[in-house]
């Protein structure tokens, strides 16, 4: 039985981190051992947080799941009800209208919870809207609204106000404004309220689908300063705010009323564990009201707060003539997902500020996946036939220009600083072609997570020399000592560790910052939340939340190489990389693989590359001059070897 509860805890956890995969399988284990015993309102409490986890991210089991933990609440009316809303929410997404009325034609158990009751005219919300019926629609959210704040269900008002933004977004803007900045506002409170470990797990997986509504809204009533700053806190609040947090910088808005709640809710959660292992569930459920109407006390009095320190949304704000001001670029070009359309807000040295509507995403995805087999392709073939694929490869970089460039107020010349969403940082941006010529060709380019980062330069720090850190994958990156070679050629004053089982030691309780740290290892990046990502060093692995921690402040480049290193990482609209915690953790510069490539064009890149950073390079443009030279050499004159990194920047 304690293992089984310790199970469910470690489930709950594990969703929360964004560890799908991991918590299903303890949802899993538990619902076994839970069922093997006999207790049944246990077992339907694991069936029921496995199938909503299921809901959204792999619904093909769903309906077998839900029929199962019915089955077993013949005698628990409230979990039959939590399933029975599970089955409608599984037909609505499905547009079984129908199935989904008669579910919640069923009503609910005399003492169900509050939280049941708002489940419900959510549904009930939903099911009149997608009938046409706005006005009961809109009356169901209401009601829903009204009950939660009665009951203090933070997360349930924050949701309501998310419905209620995107139901007003066509018919009454002022109104979807209103709602869309409040459940915005309740993220913020919420991420203010947590500690550093986890606000980084929360940045793992953080919701993010109320403001690129926001932006929509306000690009399409030309408003692009109001695009630009949805944008911004869209893509990047979380990661502006952990820096600020690791420096110091940010207010946590403490006050003594938080304080005592703090202590109350610390008591209240020692008391439900202690009833829980002695199966006193009402007790268990008395302390979890308590707690959840504690909690949305302090995210009231967060709120609050904020409003007083001057009615700042989020804990990082910046201004866009702050931003065009230090920028060091001629256009910062930030793109944002807003559905299946892709934004562009464009912010110029003089502070101007321009939004287009680039098409669908869906188009763009397509044409990246042309790119992609003609890239392999390349990566197959020997070098003396890399020239014979350039005319079927110039085509798919032109239309990538033509739908990510084209259409933006590009200058003639000069330097670029892009902010990628998802998909786009597989695109390299080197590489298109205008018909005439490449990307790097007419601009020095460099990207950023978000151009709101600029207004947080790097942390300054005594720099120690060189580390290079290699690890070749027990032999399946051989790759890996060639390049190191060509570094330590490059770098003779280096402290070199390849393949050393000490490295994950050495690198978390680095004395200080390395003037470059240069890291060649195969990434492992798998279906699980960011933060149990990393990289695979020898022995061990070298996860997302050792990068937050490196002592980086005064590193002015982190070099990655290996496999997949740049790719973006889906967590609830929100695209995160593993380059982004080595730039929180104070690194000024990263350089990173857009895609692997053989050993020896990385060999002969990594040599071109040092060989411009010691002849007194920024980094971008080392690349850029890097680029060059492989590009004019015919054996590596295919994009797919001389555009396979990219640089990074941070403030």
């Amino acid at each position: 039985m304690d293992y089984a509860v310790t199970l469910l805890d470690e489930a709950d956890l594990l969703a929360r981190l964004g560890a799908w995969r991991s918590a299903r399988r303890a949802y899993e284990q538990a619902h076994s051992i839970f069922s093997a015993k006999g207790l049944q309102q246990y077992a339907a409490r694991a069936g029921l947080a496995g199938a909503k986890i299921r809901r959204d991210r792999d619904p093909s089991e769903i309906d077998a799941m839900l029929a199962g933990v019915l089955d077993q609440c013949a005698e628990l009316p409230l979990e039959a009800a939590d399933a029975r809303l599970e089955q409608a929410w599984l037909a609505l997404d499905r547009g079984h209208l129908d199935a989904a009325s008669a579910k919640l034609a069923a009503e609910l158990p005399p003492d169900a919870p509050p939280e049941l009751h708002v489940k419900w005219l959510r549904l009930a919300g939903r099911l009149a809207e997608l009938r046409g019926d706005r006005a009961t629609a809109l009356a169901m959210w209401q009601r829903a609204l009204a009950q939660s704040r009665a009951a203090a269900l933070i997360w349930q008002q924050r949701e309501i106000h998310a419905e209620l933004g995107r139901f007003f977004a066509s018919s009454n803007v002022a109104e979807a404004i209103k709602h869309l900045e409040m459940a915005a506002r309740i993220d913020d409170a919420m991420r203010a309220e947590l500690s550093i470990e986890e606000l980084i797990a929360d940045f793992q997986d953080r919701r993010n689908d109320v403001l690129p509504v926001l932006a929509r809204i306000a690009a399409d009533q030309q408003q692009p300063e109001r695009a630009l700053r949805a944008a911004w806190r869209a893509k990047g609040s979380a990661i502006a705010e952990l820096m600020a947090r690791r420096a110091g910088q940010l207010p946590q808005f403490a006050t003594p009323d938080i304080a005592a709640l703090h202590q109350q809710i610390v008591r209240l959660r020692w008391e439900a564990a202690y009833y829980q292992q002695r199966d006193e569930e009402a007790k268990v459920a008395e302390r979890r009201r308590e707690l959840a109407q504690l909690e949305a006390q302090i995210y009231q009095l967060r709120l609050h707060a904020m409003t007083l320190a001057g009615g700042a949304a989020v804990g990082v704000t910046v201004d866009p003539a702050t931003v065009a001001a230090r920028m060091d670029a001629d256009l910062l070009i930030e793109y944002l997902r807003c559905g299946d359309d892709l934004l562009a807000c464009c912010l110029d040295r003089r502070g101007q500020i321009t939004t287009t509507w680039l098409g669908s995403l869906t188009a763009v995805t397509d044409v990246l996946q042309k790119l992609e087999l003609r890239q392999r392709k390349a990566a197959a073939l020997p070098p003396a036939q890399h020239a014979a694929l350039l005319p079927v490869t110039l085509p798919i970089l032109r239309q990538l220009y033509d739908l990510l460039l084209a259409p933006l107020p590009l200058p003639p010349a000069g330097k670029l600083l892009i902010a990628p969403c998802a998909p786009l940082h597989y695109v390299p941006f080197a590489a298109l072609w205008d018909g005439a010529r490449y990307g790097y060709e007419r601009y020095l380019i460099e990207q950023t997570p978000s151009g709101m980062l600029v207004s947080m330069p790097a942390p300054s720090g005594e720099p120690s020399p060189p580390l290079v850190v290699g690890a070749s994958a027990e032999g399946q990156l051989g790759a890996v000592e060639r390049e190191i070679t060509a570094v330590q050629a490059a770098l003779p004053n280096a402290r070199v560790s390849v393949d050393d089982p000490a490295a994950v030691a050495l690198l978390r309780a680095l004395p200080q910052p390395p003037r470059i740290l240069h890291l060649s290892a195969h990434t492992e990046l798998g279906a699980e939340a960011t933060i149990f990502a990393g990289l695979q060093l020898a022995g061990s692995m070298f996860t997302i939340a050792d990068c937050y921690h490196l002592n980086l402040a005064g590193t002015e480049l982190a070099v990655l190489s290996g496999c997949t290193t740049a790719h973006g990482i889906e967590t609830g609209g929100a695209v995160l990389a593993l380059q982004s915690a080595l730039l929180i953790a104070g690194a000024r510069w990263i350089l990173v693989s857009l895609w692997q490539i053989n050993d020896e064009a990385t060999a002969v890149f990594m040599h071109h590359f040092y060989q411009a950073l010691n002849a007194g390079q920024s980094p971008p443009e080392a690349l850029r001059s890097c680029q060059h030279a492989l590009r004019t050499d015919p054996a590596f004159v295919h994009p797919a070897l001389w555009a396979a990194f990219a640089v990074v920047r941070r403030g």
